[in-house]
């Protein structure tokens, strides 16, 4: 197991780092052109396809499920028979998409958007991009069953490489949109093409997926004597767990974007697509590490039972948690630089706006601070993500999801304080609040209550040296938090004292860790 974790480990990370570069690039592309109301706007209609990407997250996880204990059977019959409910799954989950696209478009257009300043056409052309989004979102759902079959099957290397190329297509659409309209052109044309391009994309997208997927696995197959509606009808159960966790956590972030652009508008809603694309970044990083995790344990319980689960679950939540510090922590310390290296001469323009009369400076502080609190949420779920997977793959999503739901309410109703620049906290720490109530309450107190996982025996050890650990690491870094003016040198030797000191204090905390190294290179000797 620990070397298949490994190999999962590398692949994923090795996509990460692609869509990292290729996030940076987007976003860097679409501000330079559009400005960061015009980021706004495109994060905005990313936020309608947020959701779509959250049901098909859900969708992922629970179709994975199934075909992970189908396939760790090895029953044929059995696999065809799950392949044909979840493809009908999605099927409609896909139609769900599209219903609930059509009700968001106007509610996102009475927000303060200001588009009558920008010419007659650009909210029609907004209108369709926003539909686009939600179709190229559907047609991805739709086409699940055949990349989870790699997942299920446990050839994550594929599924990682299918998933750079799905990636591949936002940047790719904005360089032939941009380039074909000399630079930007207007705007309505810009966002019209940018939604055709994207739904072009999405159906080659799902066209390649199912044909390696066919050729690899060729056993998930099914025909039309292979539907049953009583499967269907169970797995729809099984799966409306997933798709309320996926939907209100994975949706969580774009809910607030939506808040925040009722209350502040595009400005602000520009800032809040660059705060939540650096803490998305760092949670796929820090996640990314177990990624691949239920379809293990489900094949774990078949071969060693719960006992064999849970005596993993203390040792995977240190090093994850100890993962999650250093990224979050890493990002804390190199913000302020990094925006400005980033993003700086974009902000700098900031200071025209009526929305936040102050110059681009006070901007980047701004988001960097923001982000600071919404890294904090993130640390709170990556810490906790191997129990919640785990949980999740063996069957008990259903007994944490209500604190999912309290979490997300939480977290909507802090955002929809007051806000004006200098309240622009409350947002970030809702997102926070609603990470604590889910993953810090929810799955500490189901994992006691499905597994026998006793909190103050099992877990607590690993928490109480994760919070050392993520002390001492988030300490230096606010500390020594670098400046905009930092030279490239100096900023690396700040990086590199803070790896010394997480490295340090945890060879000093955690035995555990320090012996499963040994026997790891004991072994691999």
């Amino acid at each position: 197991m620990a070397n298949r974790l490994v190999l999962n480990a590398c692949s994923t990370y090795g996509r990460l780092f692609v869509t990292f570069f290729l996030g940076l690039f987007s976003t860097w592309y679409i501000t330079k052109n559009l400005g960061l109301q015009g980021l706004g706007l495109v994060g905005l209609a990313a936020g309608s396809f947020g959701l779509s990407m959250a049901l098909e997250r859900g969708s992922d996880a629970a179709i994975g499920r199934e075909l992970a204990e189908a396939i760790a059977k090895r029953d044929r019959r059995k696999i065809s028979q799950v392949s044909a409910a979840t493809f009908a799954v999605c099927f409609l989950l896909g139609l769900l998409v599209v219903g609930v696209t059509l009700v968001l478009i106007p509610v996102i257009l009475t927000g303060n958007l200001n588009l009558e300043m920008e010419g007659g056409n650009v909210q029609q052309a907004f209108s369709i991009l926003l539909l686009c989004e939600g179709l190229a979102g559907a047609l991805k759902i739709m086409g699940t069953v055949w990349r989870k079959a790699c997942f299920a099957s446990r050839n994550i290397l594929v599924d990682n490489v299918l998933m750079i190329l799905e990636r591949v297509g936002r940047p790719l659409v904005l360089l032939v949109v941009f380039e074909a309209l000399d630079a930007g052109g207007q705007i309505s044309l810009v966002l019209l093409w940018i939604g055709l391009g994207t739904v072009v994309w999405s159906a080659l997208y799902v066209a390649a997926t199912a044909v390696v997927s066919r050729r690899l696995v060729p056993e998930v197959r099914f025909a039309k004597s292979d539907f049953n509606r009583s499967l269907v009808v169970q797995t729809i159960k099984n799966a409306a767990w997933a798709l309320q966790f996926s939907l209100v956590s994975g949706f969580l972030a774009q809910m607030l974007g939506l808040v925040v652009n009722l209350t502040l508008g595009l400005t602000f809603n520009g800032i809040w697509a660059i705060v939540i694309q650096l803490a998305g970044w760092c949670m796929l990083l820090s996640e990314g590490l177990f990624r691949g995790i239920d379809p293990l344990m489900i094949h774990l319980q078949v071969e060693r039972g719960v006992e064999g689960v849970r005596s993993r679950i203390p040792l995977l939540t240190s090093i994850q948690g100890y993962v999650a510090v250093a990224i979050t922590g890493g990002m804390v310390c190199l913000s302020p630089w990094f925006l400005n290296v980033w993003l700086g001469e974009r902000l700098q323009t900031v200071g025209q706006s009526s929305d936040l009369m102050t110059d681009g400076r006070s901007v980047l502080f701004l988001i960097a601070n923001v982000l600071v609190l919404q890294l904090g949420g993130i640390l709170v779920r990556s810490t906790c993500t191997p129990l919640e997977r785990t949980l999740f793959g063996l069957g008990h999503v259903r007994h944490y999801v209500p604190f999912v739901w309290v979490g997300g309410m939480v977290a909507v109703l802090v955002s929809c304080l007051p806000v004006t620049d200098g309240e622009f906290f409350w947002v970030p720490l809702g997102f926070l609040l609603a990470n604590v109530c889910s993953y810090g309450i929810g799955v500490l107190r189901a994992s006691a209550r499905t597994i026998g996982l006793q909190i103050s025996q099992d877990l607590q050890p690993s928490l109480v040296k994760v919070l050392i650990v993520g002390g001492a690491t988030w300490g230096y870094a606010l500390m020594f938090r670098t400046s905009v003016d930092q030279t490239m040198i100096s900023v690396g030797l700040t990086l590199l004292g803070l790896a010394v000191l997480w490295g340090a204090v945890v060879a000093a905390t955690d035995r555990s860790i320090r012996t499963f190294v040994k026997r790891r290179t004991l072994a691999s000797s």
